[in-house]
């Protein structure tokens, strides 16, 4: 070959090579300087940099291909998305509002994906390439690959066949389908009962292929159709036993227990169902009216509840009588309202749909225990708010309360308002008959009201030496009230004392702490409490082995220094605390607790609200006169000398309001009526001292109060003559 003819063909080949490739688009700079900006500084800590430069990037408002040309060549285009998810779960308080800008710009990279790789347009020309040779289809199925889920709707349409261009390109849409893998499990799975026979054979082979047990329910639903045709039937058996012999499941299962399978694992939250985790939306396939694919953009937080309840409902749909499916649907309806962020619109829950509370009543109690079941399981303390609340509305006397029933565990749930709302609920339903558990109710109402006074922490040892040193090391780490016992069988008498034990500290050998354990089950004011253990070196092995799998149990040395102890005794505190109550929700919780104590002292056939009486005497020191008064009421009804004299002692508070001190007199005046007179020689010469002295309304209820106690007639024969 001549100098002259290679150079013009090494010129030629040039020409071409650069006719064949783009030309490359120029990068916005002050784009790309403002995100490595905002990914750089978010790194070294510098957040109100960090923020300042993400808000400018979405401010500035660019075009998708320009944004994504500016993600795309950047440093951080493979590891962004990780840097995006640590920003919005940064915790803090100089944040500079780092959480709300790494969300926007999340939002405008996904929209602009959405806007390019997902372009309609762009996967109609992309399909179109599919038969135009090995190396344009090669192309083609990879941006097909990154279109993903979106890509579905419009490779179906090309399935159905219904043109002449289809036919071509449908063998070769059906091997991209198979390619695309996972994320078009669901919408061809949603779309495959609405397809015509051949395209629903296709699809049926389609996912037997992919392998997904996602889709078993669907192909089982149509494989139970009475007009599903042998032939269609034949495939669907195929890939119902592929996918079958993956979980280990019968291919004769029922399409409705299928789809409460994979309810159970949307519930779970299995990774593999949620295809974009870290995105803000992931989505809900449906099939329109027209019968064609479309889909809904679905806050991530709720996606695993509305998916759920997609999955229970159709479930229901095919066993209308299928009890595990209903309550799975309440308890996913409740914790996607639970979850979903303020301001932010589930599209999937119409308007038309009513409350979470309106259908857990509407199911009864039978369906919404074991939603309180499942929460109670799983800590999600919420959920048993609601399943209880749920439960105060509809549980009457005839509710089954039985041994290990849901509503008896929730009173030692390790959340306050979960114990008090069962407390509540429980004391509402007015049992006819007693019931295993039914000891707790009147102390989780007398915690309610008590919630002000120091916590109470009960000692446990052997021997008294050992005792006087933790009731030392107890009261110098802490304010609290301090009792004593030396095992279950002697704390009788020290328990009377108290309405409730909020944490017991016990010390002594394995064997002992053993038997405490297991022995503290049957008395109810610590069943629930939770245990800090101080157990010898030479055992720590041994106790951590025997409560192992135990809540709220803290496990130190016995030589342990007073910051361990506090540790250990604050952590069991906080385990049984629960969600914040502020000072207005605990007036409330102890207001309706007094008024349910009242009620159970008026005439309960179960329940003994003498069992609060310390609580209810301390709640007389209260600051807030409505809790005083409450407290009165059930004392003046329950009787009994301590009552009484208690009373008593508040009414002739001189730093009582008179109209207190006069309420509080006609409590006493009651008590005295109902149970006879009991106070103190002392309280009867205040009294008729406040007798003499006072005026009006107040003389009235003084003497009133003292008529009632029946005192002798020389003092009052002496107010009359003076």
């Amino acid at each position: 070959m001549s100098r002259q003819r290679f150079a013009l063909t090494a010129c030629l080949m040039m020409l071409a090579v650069a006719l064949s490739v783009a030309p490359a688009k120029a990068l916005d700079e002050q784009a790309s300087e403002y995100w490595n900006d905002f990914i750089h500084y978010s790194r070294v800590a510098r957040l109100d940099l960090a923020a300042s430069n993400g808000q400018a990037l979405v401010d500035q408002g660019l075009e998708a291909e320009a944004l994504l040309e500016v993600i795309e060549q950047s440093p951080y285009a493979d590891s962004y998305p990780r840097d995006l998810v640590r920003m919005q779960n940064m915790s803090g308080e100089k944040l500079y509002g780092i959480k709300q800008v790494a969300v926007q710009v999340e939002e405008a990279i996904n929209d602009a994906k959405i806007a390019v790789i997902r372009d309609p347009a762009r996967i109609a020309d992309e399909i179109d390439k599919l038969d135009q040779g090995l190396r344009a289809r090669k192309i083609a199925v990879s941006r097909l690959v990154e279109a993903g889920e979106y890509a579905v709707p419009q490779l179906v349409e090309v399935v159905r066949a219904d043109s002449a261009r289809n036919k071509e390109l449908r063998p070769y849409a059906i091997e991209a389908l198979v390619q695309m893998n996972r994320p078009v499990v669901l919408p061809l799975s949603e779309s495959l009962g609405s397809l015509p026979l051949d395209a629903q054979q296709d699809v049926a082979r389609i996912l037997g292929r992919i392998g997904y047990p996602l889709a078993l329910p669907y192909l089982k639903e149509v494989a139970e159709r009475p007009d599903t045709d042998d032939k269609t039937l034949a495939v669907l058996r195929e890939s119902i036993s592929r996918l079958v012999a993956k979980r280990g499941l019968s291919p004769e299962t029922a399409a409705s227990a299928f789809y409460l399978l994979l309810a159970e694992d949307y519930y779970a939250g299995r990774e593999s169902l949620i295809l974009e985790p870290t995105a803000s939306h992931n989505l809900r396939w449906m099939v329109d009216d027209a019968g064609q694919l479309t889909y809904q953009r679905i806050p991530t937080e709720i996606y695993i509840d509305v998916m759920t309840m997609q999955a229970t409902k159709r479930s229901l749909k095919l066993n209308p009588n299928g009890s595990d499916a209903l309550s799975l649907w309440l308890a996913s309806n409740f914790r996607r309202e639970n979850r979903l962020p303020v301001g932010v619109i589930d599209p999937s829950y119409s308007s038309e749909m009513r409350s979470p509370q309106y259908y857990a009543t509407l199911a009864g109690p039978a369906h919404v225990k074991p939603v309180l079941r499942r929460a109670l399981t799983a800590g999600d303390y919420e959920l048993a708010l609601d399943a209880v609340d749920a439960l105060s509305d509809t549980a009457g006397h005839d509710v089954v309360l039985y041994e290990g029933d849901s509503l008896i565990n929730a009173l030692n749930a390790p959340d306050r308002r979960v114990r008090y709302a069962t407390a509540f609920t429980l004391a509402k339903a007015q049992p006819q008959t007693p019931f295993e558990g039914a000891g707790r109710v009147v102390p989780v109402l007398a915690e309610a009201v008590r919630q002000d006074v120091k916590p109470v922490v009960m000692v446990v040892a052997e021997d008294q030496t050992t005792i006087n040193s933790l009731v030392s090391k107890v009261r110098g780490v802490g304010n609290f009230d301090v009792i004593s016992s030396r095992g279950v069988g002697t704390s009788g008498d020290e328990l009377m004392t108290v309405t409730g034990v909020d944490v017991v500290v016990i010390q002594g050998p394995a064997s002992f702490i053993n038997a405490f354990n297991v022995g503290r089950g049957s008395v109810y004011k610590i069943a629930a409490s939770p245990l800090v253990v101080l157990a010898a070196p030479g055992e720590l092995t041994a106790v951590n082995r025997l409560l192992a799998g135990e809540v709220n149990v803290a496990i130190t040395r016995q030589d342990a220094g007073n910051i361990e102890i506090t540790e250990a005794i604050n952590q069991a505190f906080d385990s049984m605390r629960g969600g914040a109550i502020d000072a207005e929700a605990a007036s409330d919780y102890a207001l309706e607790a007094l008024g349910l104590l009242r009620e159970i002292a008026m005439g309960s056939r179960v329940y003994d609200a003498a069992l609060a009486k310390p609580a209810l005497i301390l709640a007389l020191g209260d600051r807030r006169d409505a809790v005083v008064l409450g407290a009165a009421r059930v004392l003046s009804e329950v009787g009994g000398s301590d009552a009484q004299q208690a009373i008593a002692a508040a009414a002739l508070n001189g730093d009582r309001s008179t109209q207190m001190k006069i309420r509080l007199l006609g409590l006493l005046s009651n008590c005295a009526r109902k149970h006879g007179p009991s106070i103190t020689e002392y309280q009867a010469d205040q009294l008729l001292k406040l007798v003499n002295e006072a005026r009006g309304p107040l003389a009235d209820a003084a003497s009133a109060a003292y008529g009632a106690l029946n005192m002798p007639s020389a003092h009052s024969t002496r107010a009359i003559l003076d």
